[in-house]
């Protein structure tokens, strides 16, 4: 027994390891950075306890610890994540979030915030094991996890995805701010004038066969010439 003791113990902790591949493996032990690009894949690996903070925030430091603690307590449970506020706008916007630190509990679609005043391991663990039952969830056009959530996340993402194009292009090319606009100005303005010169090649092409085909007809019905005319004979 002894001999096979330590054994035991290494076949448990690789089980553990299986198992937390097994789920995703991403909040085994370890605090999730939520970003625009990752905020649905993660949320959907199933509930989620979500910070939202700022480096700055004195509040957020201190909460910090437990937040690590909570990540190890509810393994194999619930993904225990962070937003960093000021770094992600547009997952900011999505997430309705006016304050640091806000914290959020996701779940089926659904968002509560966490409003119990104590910010311990004990009551935030007691809060994610049932309590959040207690809490009034958001209306269901405001949870960020739902469906109109998703797609208004998707539109929150353009103006971002927008500056990150601009930043590189001026990066890569070296280009002036006019000179990108211009480039921007120019790509709708031709695409308008292409749209417009399609749809009036269509029209007169239709126009054309339409022309011709009522021509065809006309000709078929006088095909015979006109209406004949018998002359009197006189004797």
């Amino acid at each position: 027994l002894i001999i096979f003791r330590p054994m035991r113990r290494v076949l448990a902790l690789a089980l553990a390891l299986v198992a937390c591949v097994a789920s995703g493996g991403a909040s085994f032990g370890h605090v999730v950075e939520l970003t625009d690009a990752n905020f649905d894949g993660e949320v959907g690996k199933g509930p989620t306890l979500v910070v939202v903070s700022a480096d700055w925030c004195t509040h957020c430091k201190a909460l910090a610890p437990t937040w690590q603690t909570l990540a190890t307590t509810l393994a194999g449970e619930t993904v225990v994540a962070r937003v960093n506020g000021p770094k992600h706008k547009a997952l900011l916007k999505r997430l309705g979030v006016t304050a640091y630190p806000t914290i959020l509990y996701l779940r089926d679609g659904s968002m509560r915030e966490y409003a119990g005043g104590k910010r311990t391991v004990d009551a935030l663990v007691a809060f994610t094991r049932g309590g959040w039952r207690d809490t009034t969830p958001v209306p269901w056009y405001a949870a960020p996890n739902g469906l109109v959530g998703k797609i208004t996340g998707a539109l929150f993402r353009v103006p971002a995805a927008a500056e990150t194009i601009y930043k590189n292009i001026r990066k890569q090319h070296n280009l002036s701010d006019v000179t990108i606009l211009f480039i921007a100005l120019s790509v709708p303005v031709a695409a308008g004038v292409l749209a417009v010169a399609a749809a009036d090649v269509y029209v007169t092409r239709t126009a054309m066969h339409a022309g011709a085909m009522r021509r065809q007809r006309e000709a078929s019905s006088f095909g015979g010439g006109g209406p004949q005319h018998g002359h009197a004979h006189r004797d």
